[in-house]
C-alpha cells in the first residue's frame, strides 16, 4: 500500500499562478518568496509535473532550506485550510513559535540605562 501524505498541498490555477508569479518579479520579501516556492515544489495538482510528488527532503534541497521548514510550511497550509496567501505571508511567530521582539530581547540581555536615552 502507498504511503499517503498527513498534509498534501494541492493548488488550484489562480494559486499556482499566484505564487509562480510572486516567486519570479522578485519584489517581495525572501520569506515569503521561500515559502511560495515551497508550496510549488509540494503541490499534487501540477498539471506539468510528470513524476509524483517529490520527497520532503529532495524539495528542502531544491528550495535550500532544512526538511523542519518544509514541515512547518505544509503544515501551516494544511492549518490555514489551504489558503495560500495567508500561508506564505505567516507571521515568524506562527511559523517558528518565538517572535522576533522576544528573540532580539533574550540576546541583548538585561536592559540597562544609557545616560541621554530613556528607558528602551
Amino acid at each position: 500500500m502507498p504511503w499517503r501524505k498527513s498534509r498534501p498541498v494541492r493548488l488550484g490555477a489562480a494559486d499556482r499562478q499566484l505564487l509562480a508569479g510572486l516567486v519570479r518579479t522578485g519584489s517581495h520579501p525572501a520569506q515569503q518568496a521561500r515559502r511560495a516556492r515551497i508550496l510549488l515544489a509540494l503541490d499534487e495538482n501540477d498539471p506539468d509535473r510528470e513524476a509524483p510528488v517529490p520527497t520532503q527532503a529532495v524539495v528542502a534541497e531544491r528550495v535550500g532550506v532544512c526538511t523542519d521548514m518544509i514541515v512547518k510550511v505544509s503544515k501551516a497550509y494544511a492549518d490555514r485550510g489551504g489558503d495560500v496567501s495567508a500561508t506564505i505571508t505567516l507571521s515568524r511567530d506562527g511559523l517558528l513559535g518565538v517572535s522576533g521582539k522576544a528573540r532580539c530581547l533574550r540576546k541583548a540581555g538585561p536592559l540597562r540605562e544609557v545616560p541621554g536615552r530613556c528607558g528602551y
